[in-house]
């Protein structure tokens, strides 16, 4: 029977680092998804879903980039007349 550790080891996926902005440049300089996937030995399906991730991701990171700024302006969490209070819970 294998140990969680073993278990949990075996689940893993091994998931190859892409440096999606060097992937970018490729392609802008004129090189096929199918070129780029093959110099990165995956499948053009894996480069499309890394590029879904990381778009997903930059978007994630701008979002809270931006709660921050707002945050920091005092936009966000400040108390304003008409806001509930703790006595109103």
């Amino acid at each position: 029977m294998k140990t969680e550790r073993a278990q949990l080891a075996s689940d893993r996926r091994h998931t190859k680092l892409i440096d999606m902005e060097w992937v970018y440049q490729e392609l802008d300089r004129g090189r096929t998804i199918k070129s780029v996937a093959e110099e990165l030995n995956i499948s053009v399906s894996t480069l499309r879903r890394r590029h879904s991730e990381y778009q997903e991701a930059v978007r994630e990171e701008n979002r809270l980039e931006q709660e921050s700024k707002k945050d920091e302006q005092g936009e966000i969490g400040a108390w304003k007349p008409g806001d509930p209070t703790f006595e109103d819970f």
